[in-house]
């Protein structure tokens, strides 16, 4: 029984949290920029080639999605992440592969921010800094598509509670 309170005491903890971080203005100096590339940018089918994703800005929480869609046509060979902040992170924060996400009508190979239940007020997808600062995050790798057509590779980042987006296409004949 006293368990079962203290794990309620959390969850209500938590979710006050929450709240006073959703609704407080953000202030007038944060910004971001997100961004998504393929090199080269046209392909021929079997053709390995490069691609970038990511967000960099200055506030005191962020996160990051990219993703690429057709994931049964496109063959991820090897991904990595880089994250670089300052003053520091607050807890853990590091890129995770999601796998296959169905979003938005489409099918997408998803890698996301996580902090690994290191900042338990915030979703896991949300990383902080240890009060205002600058950071980057970028995820990137190699594919190799092995269907014609247009691939889409995209970034959504969020820099305290503003979303920066990009978009690529890679076009495979």
């Amino acid at each position: 029984m006293v368990k079962g309170l203290k794990l309620a005491l959390v969850a209500i903890i938590a979710l006050a949290s929450w709240v006073v971080y959703a609704t407080t203005p953000q202030p007038d100096w944060v910004f971001g920029i997100a961004w998504f590339t393929w090199d080269p940018s046209i392909a021929k089918k079997g053709q390995t080639v490069n691609w970038y994703g990511g967000v960099y800005g200055v506030g005191t929480f962020f996160d990051l999605k990219v993703q690429i869609n057709r994931p049964s046509d496109i063959k991820i060979n090897y991904w990595d992440y880089q994250i670089n902040a300052g003053p520091s992170i607050a807890g853990v924060c590091k890129v995770v592969y999601q796998g296959i996400v169905y979003e938005n009508g489409n099918i997408w190979h998803t890698w996301r921010t996580d902090h690994l239940g290191s900042l338990i007020i915030f979703p896991r997808h949300i990383c902080a800094l240890v009060g205002p600062g600058y950071f980057s995050v970028s995820v990137f790798g190699t594919a190799t598509p092995i269907a014609i057509g247009d691939f889409i590779g995209r970034s959504i980042g969020g820099v305290s509670g503003i979303f920066y987006y990009a978009q690529s296409r890679l076009k495979v004949s």
